[in-house]
């Protein structure tokens, strides 16, 4: 059992929460940096989101805990960060929204995060169609840039050729779904 989760059986959400933060940081800052650009931003959300991830006792995190099926744990906090990352970037963004800006009297494209945002979420729906095992071995060995050894362990894969395998032909075909969305690769950056 993991030492957070007899931590939060204990009723020490604090501690808990310390255990939790200490072995995920690199994780929530990993799937933000996903869909902000601005490293400010970034700390902005991060804060947000272990904000809102560590009050009320831990809500969050217990009710996931006491889910009969569930993922992985690692699996659902990327899948609950980036949905926080959205809607902060709806929210910041939603104020203003104006399609051109004007810049020394000439009408420019203004830089839209809810464009980002909007993209954001079909790539998101592109890889829910996906294992979350498939997903989360993505995330860590393309985003995180982890080693195959140590991704197979992390999602219970037998070796670095089962992440290796399983992660191209996953990245083929989230080729072929982002073509079906409407995103092409110069819609992500």
């Amino acid at each position: 059992m993991e030492l957070w989760l007899s931590e939060i059986d204990a009723g020490r959400y604090e501690t808990a929460w310390d255990i939790i933060a200490e072995r995920y940081s690199r994780l929530i800052l990993a799937t933000i940096r996903r869909l902000v650009r601005d490293e400010d931003d970034v700390m902005d959300v991060f804060s947000d989101v272990c904000q809102a991830l560590s009050e009320k006792e831990l809500a969050r995190i217990r009710r996931f805990v006491d889910e009969p099926r569930r993922a992985r744990f690692s699996t659902w906090l990327v899948a609950v960060v980036r949905n926080m990352t959205i809607d902060w970037l709806r929210k910041r963004e939603a104020p203003r929204r104006p399609a051109l800006g004007l810049i020394n009297d000439v009408a420019v494209p203004a830089i839209d995060a809810a464009a980002e945002a909007d993209t954001a979420r079909r790539l998101a729906d592109a890889l829910a169609g996906f294992p979350p095992a498939h997903r989360l071995a993505l995330e860590l060995f393309v985003i995180e840039g982890m080693p195959a050894g140590q991704v197979a362990h992390t999602v219970g894969w037998p070796n670095a050729k089962a992440v290796y395998n399983n992660v191209y032909r996953m990245l083929d075909a989230l080729r072929v779904r982002l073509e079906r969305a409407g995103i092409g690769s110069e819609d992500i950056s």
